[in-house]
């Protein structure tokens, strides 16, 4: 009876011990992951198109508009494609004020859930936090019906202190991947004045 006894405490202390390890492993692995997240610079934000781009003021801002759109500053910033009609070829870079400080992910999250209460739910396409120069970025590209027609939009969100800005460019889908150069060189332009 004591051997049986025995064998049954060594295979339960064998099994203790290969629990330990296994979750000092899990422990482990965890803790270098978010130090990883933590530590690891972002990449940079995917390479625009070589545009000229005229500089345009907002409040606190400023933003390039490619030279052959027309723009418009003051608090917000506009600029739209000449051709643009119905659902426009345009970007917007709108500030918001925020009573806390946000990361650029932590906004987007926020914003989308309002959006969805407000205005139905976008059908989000990519997300991805990248670097623009030394300035963390979050970029988003969405997807939805406006004007009857199907509309890609491209979100760059800088959060510096505790003002949102978020850099909007907008086109019917079936131009959005030929703009898409031009619009990321339009958002990675923007600079907190």
């Amino acid at each position: 009876m004591s051997s049986h006894t025995d064998a049954f405490q060594d295979a339960l202390a064998r099994r203790r011990r290969r629990g330990v390890v296994i979750a000092a492993c899990i422990v482990g692995a965890a803790v270098a992951a978010v130090a990883a997240f933590l530590l690891w610079p972002a990449p940079p934000a995917p390479a625009g198109a070589d545009v000229a781009l005229e500089s345009m003021e907002g409040e606190g801002f400023t933003v390039g508009c490619p030279a052959d759109w027309k723009g418009s500053g003051g608090k917000l910033a506009m600029c739209r494609a000449p051709e643009a009609v119905g659902a426009a070829v345009m970007c917007l870079v709108v500030p918001e004020p925020l009573t806390q400080a946000l990361s650029p992910e932590g906004y987007w999250k926020q914003a989308r859930r309002l959006s969805g209460m407000l205005m139905g739910e976008t059908h989000q396409r990519e997300a991805r936090s990248y670097a623009v120069g030394d300035q963390p970025v979050h970029r988003i590209i969405t997807e939805d019906i406006s004007f009857g027609q199907a509309v890609h939009h491209l979100y760059y969100i800088y959060v510096p202190d505790k003002t949102a800005f978020v850099v909007t460019c907008s086109a019917p889908s079936v131009r959005f991947a030929d703009l898409l150069p031009t619009f990321d060189t339009v958002a990675q332009s923007f600079r907190v004045k």
